[in-house]
């Protein structure tokens, strides 16, 4: 999923020895000429004197697509954010759909989200400045903002509108009634809903904690993806 809050972003580069990720993690491969490659992959580990290993998702008559000796740029999103390297492929092993990359020199990071996202499916609510008040589903949720699915509109990019969550913190229910300023807005591809990115400006101190409790603790008991 593409970033929401458009200047919250910032680029550098690393050395890969600082740069941890976590087994499972979804790759994209493309070669020298910057074809991507026909099968996806995911990260297994790396040996600091070996190399990167990974995994396809392939099938037993299907081929990798990779070349030993050949270079290919790696890249991905860790939930923060997106990174890319460029490695040799050192080995490669149709049979067991595995290979095997040189250790790169660095590894290029470009965040795009200063908060950790939730993935959940959360009913909520929203209030318009028209007063209107209806249901909303949260697809995602962190302390600077959210994507929702609505069923008509909340807004044009700049608009602001309210949205209502429920939480329970010390057996008490608690109403979260947070600024939400929509950043993207568009047709949803996975249904005829919308899906709307906001970032919470404004939000108080009790908000703010209130929220941390609920995404770190509570949260977790929801998540479906």
């Amino acid at each position: 999923m593409k970033p929401f809050i458009d200047n919250d972003e910032d680029h550098f580069d690393i050395g890969f020895e600082q740069f941890k990720l976590r087994p499972g993690l979804e790759l994209e491969l493309h070669d020298s000429s910057g074809r991507l490659l026909d099968h996806k992959a995911q990260f297994i580990m790396a040996f600091s004197d070996r190399g990167v290993l990974i995994s396809f998702r392939m099938g037993p008559a299907d081929k990798t697509g990779m070349n030993e000796g050949e270079r290919y740029q790696v890249s991905g999103f860790n939930g923060r954010f997106d990174f890319s390297f460029t490695s040799q492929a050192l080995k490669v092993d149709p049979s067991q759909f595995t290979a095997l990359l040189a250790i790169p020199a660095k590894v290029s990071i470009h965040f795009v989200r200063r908060h950790p996202r939730k993935d959940l499916a959360l009913a909520a609510a929203v209030t318009l400045p028209s007063k209107e008040t209806f249901p909303v589903t949260i697809r995602n949720l962190s302390l600077g903002g959210a994507a929702i699915d609505s069923v008509k509109p909340l807004g044009a990019e700049g608009g602001s509108f309210n949205l209502l969550i429920q939480v329970v913190f010390e057996n008490k229910k608690e109403v979260l009634n947070l600024v939400a300023q929509v950043r993207r807005s568009s047709a949803s591809d996975e249904s005829l809903m919308f899906r709307t990115g906001v970032e919470f400006v404004n939000a108080s101190r009790t908000d703010k904690l209130l929220l941390h409790y609920y995404i770190s603790t509570v949260a977790n008991e929801f998540i479906l993806i």
